[in-house]
């Protein structure tokens, strides 16, 4: 019971936790350093390490998997593609 306490005070706030997430998809092709810099000019502050712990727990720790997370997210919501997603999505399958 202790540890699981433990593992509880060492996380991110939820909203950090989720605007990391909704990063990872919208910026597939950076790795946890660049998002945690990016994301520091918004006023987010989560070390590289701290992103990759945060992509671990939502299964998005690669290029591969946060692609997918992205044709998901076009998918269901129908959203409209920015220039970075197009050009690593053409990556994908180029």
């Amino acid at each position: 019971m202790l540890l699981s306490n433990r593992l509880v005070e060492n996380r991110v706030d939820e909203q950090i936790e989720s605007t990391v997430v909704e990063y990872a998809i919208e910026s597939p092709e950076h790795g946890e350093h660049r998002s945690s810099n990016e994301l520091r000019k918004k006023g987010i502050f989560v070390s590289g390490s701290g992103v990759r712990s945060i992509w671990l727990r939502h299964h998005l720790e690669n290029f591969k998997k946060r692609l997918k997370a992205l044709e998901d997210k076009i998918a269901t919501e129908g959203i409209i593609l920015s220039e970075s997603q197009i050009s690593a999505l053409e990556k994908s399958t180029g």
